[in-house]
């Protein structure tokens, strides 16, 4: 006999949070990162110009907010599917734009954390999340 807690749903409810956890502190950080970080956004938007991005300072500002707003909203759950949306797109440009043909290697952080974000996106955040309007009387 299974204990209580191994029992679907509540298995998989517990996995999209430790999914939602694990994947959104990841986000949260990089994205932190970005912002705060030594050198800022200033200083990721001339990285982002090196790789040939249009209007860097923009897609900088985009993938750094993505990423900390982003893994904010699936560490709470609140707005996770919405959130995926510009997750995955910033992870697969990292993943194709930054680290062409490093796979395996620098190319797995990004492809995992797409699909972290796509399998949250496609599943929802799960029981355990933050809901507004949605609670059961």
């Amino acid at each position: 006999m299974k204990p209580s807690f191994l029992k679907e749903p509540t298995s998989g409810n517990l996995a999209l949070l430790v999914l939602r956890c694990v994947a959104g502190l990841s986000f949260a950080l990089h994205g932190y990162d970005k912002i705060f970080g030594e050198e800022g956004v200033a200083g990721f938007a001339g990285y982002v110009e090196s790789l040939g991005i249009p209007m860097p300072l923009v897609a900088a500002w985009l993938a750094a907010l993505s990423e900390f707003v982003g893994g904010l909203a699936l560490i709470t759950g609140l707005g996770a599917r919405l959130m995926s949306i510009p997750l995955v797109f910033t992870m697969l440009t990292a993943a194709f734009l930054v680290h062409p043909g490093e796979f395996p290697g620098n190319m797995e952080l990004p492809v995992s954390l797409a699909a972290a974000a796509l399998v949250i996106g496609l599943m929802g955040p799960g029981k355990y999340a933050v809901h507004f309007g949605n609670s059961k009387k």
